[in-house]
């Protein structure tokens, strides 16, 4: 049956407005002529077919396909190809539909109105330019994608270039790269934010711009691309999420700006998987691959930081960052009878420490008090019961065995560099005694 046999309200159709290339099976052979004619609560249904059309879209007019009709490759039944603009205030939807770049953008959201664009289960093909365009100066402006699916088809573009205060969000959608772009998305006002998403290509903000990535598998590997480059003045967070950028660094943060790295998973060979002239600041961030080091200019800790997984020593400045020295018996320091003398020291940065050490006393010697000391004053005595142990004439070295005194965990707060020592010094009458050991520093802060 076709509809020039149905009834003039078109009750018995999917949608008041159906759309066909053949007029014989719908109300409007374009898709652009339905929509001027339909109003606000009305929804436009597109039979299997590819539009070729530049949009102006109307609010409160719903563009939809079949569920069935909709692919997570690209091969949708139904496709528009060109540029859908959205300007005015109120929300408009499309649902189940390829939108496919034809040398412009295929989403513009424009103006100065509270637009608000929704897409569902849609697929953006960007097969020879940028996909969305977001100027709206409006705050209150949103494009909104949830699980939708993307792919970048060529070098030289990206998803999205945004500059409006509004926001774009991306929920639980794909975004692939089979053209390899190393194009950067920008954001240089309002903020994007990726929630569950896979994202193939880079980020970069600026400006006011701010970004927020949140349990996503964001991997610029096969283009050896920077991840996310901060450089706006809003928020970034990257939350939970795992960061794979190939030789590149993962997360450029730049002067005056300021990302929160939380519970990470950081894959890269780069010597510095995070860098830049900003702030970085970090919680739980694990390092997956060869590259382990954070050179940004400033560096925040927030608690239970945690350095590289399973053997691998963690990175300096996290915790569990071990600093030791050691001195072997054959270069024992010689003591003299009741004078300190230093064994050993490390040099610890700014922090919270336990450090430890042990003491050796080598020699045939007659004695009556062998100290073991950890200080921060060259030289220096502790006090006993804390940073001070004590041994006795009863546990004087001999020929054939050495005395040892072992000090436990002592924590220093360190506000700048400073240096720890371990300290010897013993009280003797008769022989030799020399002192070897081990001082180590544990950050815990």
């Amino acid at each position: 049956m076709t509809f020039t046999h149905a009834l003039s309200t078109n009750n018995y159709g999917p949608a008041a407005f159906i759309v066909d290339s053949n007029a014989a099976n719908g109300t409007h052979v374009t898709v652009q002529t339905a929509i001027t004619a339909a109003v606000s609560g009305q929804t436009i249904f597109i039979r299997p077919g590819t539009y070729t059309e530049n949009l102006t879209l109307k609010a409160g007019v719903n563009l939809t396909a079949y569920t069935c009709d909709g692919s997570s490759n690209g091969s949708n039944n139904v496709i528009i190809i060109g540029k859908c603009t959205f300007t005015a205030a109120g929300t408009a939807n499309i649902s189940g539909i390829q939108l496919q770049t034809n040398s412009d953008f295929l989403i513009a959201n424009t103006g100065s109105a509270a637009s608000i664009l929704n897409l569902n289960n849609c697929y953006l093909n960007c097969s020879n330019n940028t996909g969305i365009t977001f100027t709206s100066s409006s705050s209150s402006a949103r494009v909104n994608l949830s699980s939708c699916q993307g792919n970048l088809g060529t070098t030289g573009i990206a998803y999205f270039a945004s500059s409006s205060t509004g926001i774009l969000n991306f929920n639980m959608c794909t975004l692939n790269n089979s053209g390899g772009s190393s194009t950067a998305n920008t954001v240089s006002a309002g903020a994007v934010s990726f929630f569950a998403c896979g994202i193939a290509n880079p980020t970069t903000t600026s400006s006011t711009g701010g970004v927020t990535v949140q349990y996503c598998n964001y991997d610029t590997s096969g283009t050896n691309s920077i991840t996310i480059t901060h450089g706006g003045s809003g928020n970034g967070f990257v939350f939970f999420s795992f960061l794979a950028s190939g030789t590149a660094a993962a997360i450029s943060v730049g002067t005056g700006s300021t990302v929160a790295v939380i519970k990470c998973d950081i894959n890269s060979t780069n010597t510095n998987p995070i860098t830049g002239a900003g702030t970085a600041n970090f919680d739980s961030v694990a390092f997956s691959n060869t590259g382990t080091g954070i050179n940004s200019t400033t560096k925040g800790y927030f608690p239970n930081l945690l350095g590289t997984p399973g053997s691998t020593a963690p990175t300096a400045g996290f915790i569990g960052e071990q600093i030791r020295a050691t001195v072997t018996q054959a270069s024992a320091v010689t003591l003299t009878t009741t004078n300190n003398a230093n064994v050993t020291s490390i040099a610890l940065t700014p922090g919270i420490w336990d450090v430890s050490g042990i003491i050796m006393f080598n020699g045939t010697v007659t004695g009556t008090i062998y100290q073991a000391n950890i200080v921060t004053t060259t030289a220096a005595s502790g006090t006993k019961g804390d940073n001070m142990v004590e041994g006795t004439a009863a546990t004087s070295p001999t020929a054939v065995a050495d005395t040892t005194l072992t000090i436990p965990a002592f924590r220093i707060s360190l506000a700048a560099n400073t240096s720890a020592f371990l300290v010897a010094a013993a009280a003797f009458t008769v022989g030799t005694c020399k002192a070897y050991g081990r001082i180590s520093a544990t950050r815990v802060g």
